[in-house]
């Protein structure tokens, strides 16, 4: 068997332990990250220090207020790195985003780092307090995430019957979903995907997604949820056919997801994006809701723990959406 770009970096792989946990659903098969990421190119020192002292939108109402992040972690398994990404999330936000969604999370890690994946990692450098589920697709080293500073009251996964036939048994992907009980706006679920990445296969994302889109309906049908959110990589640009799956009644069960996503790119090569798929998008079926600002986050790297030098943690750069949801609609 011969060796693979990944399987090289994996053996070149060093390692520090972090503290704290995650609980994780579904393990897949043994191997840890890539290697360490990449330095940002020359960059204008004044464009530095005003992305490093921008102010990330915020709400302004008085009722309910949602902070969501999509980020592609690419895979990363190095603890000095993660460190430095909480770091920079708890300088960032000084009020906690309330939701997470990570993709390409490392799982089965060595038991020298204490946790079972990289989500977990990051969980446990954000605090006390944090809380985490994770998930593997089937049969691979890496799935989903979803972190929050609020407490899960539910949880669940679906692994997608639809697979990508380029890999010999079919390329798995899993979707994940967690709710949440946050006055004032009740119960609010969270799912996180991340769909086929070939940049042809539109037909398989669309069937991904319909999946997710299916399994989200009747679980509304069965416990309604007052916010839903739907997030994550979803490998899928402005325009292209598969979005119609998110707007059909029949498929979504009536929702109505208001999309207040740009085109911004946020991924591609490290340190210079030149693609959009990372979204997040949120249905309310009783409520009014309002965008207060999209950001993208970290677009000259983030410096390191000792701040001696700059980094990209990955080729997407997080995505954060901040949502404002009113009260519940009058009848009639």
């Amino acid at each position: 068997m011969g060796f693979t770009k990944f399987s090289i970096a994996v053996g070149l792989l060093t390692v520090a332990s972090a503290l704290g946990g995650c609980e994780t659903v579904v393990r897949g098969l043994a191997g840890p990250g890539r290697l360490s990421g990449s330095a940002p190119g020359p960059a204008d020192p004044q464009a530095i220090a005003a992305d490093d002292a921008r102010v990330l939108p915020s709400c302004a109402g008085t009722g309910g207020c949602l902070r969501v992040i999509t980020f592609n972690t690419k895979h990363r398994d190095v603890p000095v790195q993660l460190a430095a990404v909480a770091k920079r999330l708890q300088s960032d936000f000084p009020q906690p985003p309330d939701f997470i969604l990570c993709q390409e999370v490392v799982f089965d890690r060595p038991k020298s780092k204490a946790q079972d994946n990289t989500a977990a990692a990051l969980a446990a450098q954000l605090g006390e307090g944090w809380h985490c589920r994770a998930v593997a697709r089937e049969g691979g080293p890496e799935g989903v995430a979803i972190l929050s500073p609020h407490p899960f009251e539910h949880f669940e996964h679906l692994h997608l019957k639809t697979r990508d036939a380029w890999h010999k048994a079919g390329f798995p992907r899993v979707s994940v979903m967690g709710e949440f009980q946050l006055p004032p706006i009740g119960r609010v679920r969270v799912v996180n995907v991340h769909l086929a990445h070939r940049h042809s296969a539109h037909d398989i994302r669309r069937e991904q997604l319909r999946e997710t889109l299916e399994w989200m309906a009747a679980r509304q049908r069965e416990v309604p949820a007052d916010a839903i959110i739907l997030g994550g990589d979803f490998n899928i640009e402005p325009g292209w056919d598969e979005w119609s799956v998110l707007k059909d009644a029949s498929v979504n069960g009536g929702l109505e997801f208001h999309d207040f996503n740009s085109a911004t790119p946020c991924s591609g090569k490290v340190g210079r994006p030149f693609q959009r798929v990372d979204y997040v998008y949120i249905a309310a079926p009783q409520r009014a809701v309002t965008s207060a600002g999209e950001a993208i986050l970290w677009p000259h790297g983030i410096p390191t723990v000792d701040g001696a030098s700059r980094f990209h943690p990955s080729d997407h750069l997080p995505l954060l959406q901040v949502l404002e949801i009113g009260a519940v609609n009058a009848p009639g």
